[in-house]
């Protein structure tokens, strides 16, 4: 089951630390909770969240602080029973996305919306998705796909995600420049009659080359039967 702590983007320099032994950015101790949701799913969170530190520089303590956008499930129910059971369920849905994307040294906040389409139990469980994305003299499009495991992370990686575009400042960048990874998690109760409720995740590209944009970003969808 996935660690109980919460996926987000900082909006610190540099660009959020990806811990290699997890699945998804971790950007700041589960201790220190972010603030109040500002969306609130079926069964997750969407919000802000700001820690200070405190750095030495020459001597002398300074505070640096830092905030960013979180998404954050309601607990983490056993959904294998049903991921891997006869009934089958088709589930779709719309939700909010964002990233923050970084060029030629600058950061810049993305905003957008996501739509999530999910099959589990009744046979071979599999999701996909697209995320559209739009900044300042930026936009981002993608779609992906992959497999649901038996404890409910969407896995998908590299040939599973398709950059359909992406301009920044006038300049495109196409799918074969990026590296690109994607994986989250399905949420809900577990129980009868609507087990699961959402998904939410997080998404990278990177260019391959070491030129163009880093994109990093979360997304979160509530989900229904077709």
């Amino acid at each position: 089951m996935f660690p109980d702590v919460e996926i987000g983007i900082d909006e610190g320099s540099p660009l959020p630390q990806i811990d290699p032994l997890l699945p998804y950015p971790i950007v700041y101790n589960p201790v220190e909770m972010p603030g109040p949701p500002e969306t609130q799913g079926a069964d997750w969170d969407w919000g802000t969240w700001a820690r200070q530190e405190i750095w030495l520089q020459d001597g002398v303590e300074v505070p640096h602080m830092f905030h960013g956008t979180y998404v954050q499930p309601h607990g983490a129910p056993d959904l294998s029973s049903v991921i891997n059971g006869a009934v089958g369920y088709d589930l779709q849905g719309q939700g909010i996305a964002a990233a923050y994307l970084e060029q030629a040294g600058a950061l810049r906040y993305m905003q957008g919306t996501c739509a999530v389409n999910v099959r589990v139990g009744g046979g071979l469980p599999h999701w996909d998705g697209t995320v559209l994305l739009t900044g300042s003299s930026a936009d981002v499009q993608f779609e992906a796909s992959g497999t649901v495991s038996a404890d409910g992370r969407l896995q998908g990686a590299g040939g599973d995600v398709l950059l359909l575009n992406c301009r920044v400042d006038g300049q495109s960048f196409h799918d074969a420049g990026f590296q690109k990874n994607i994986a989250g998690r399905l949420v809900g109760s577990g129980q009868l009659p609507a087990p699961i409720s959402g998904a939410i995740g997080w998404y990278e590209l990177e260019p391959t080359s070491g030129s163009g944009p880093v994109l990093q970003g979360i997304f979160g969808a509530n989900l229904s039967p077709r």
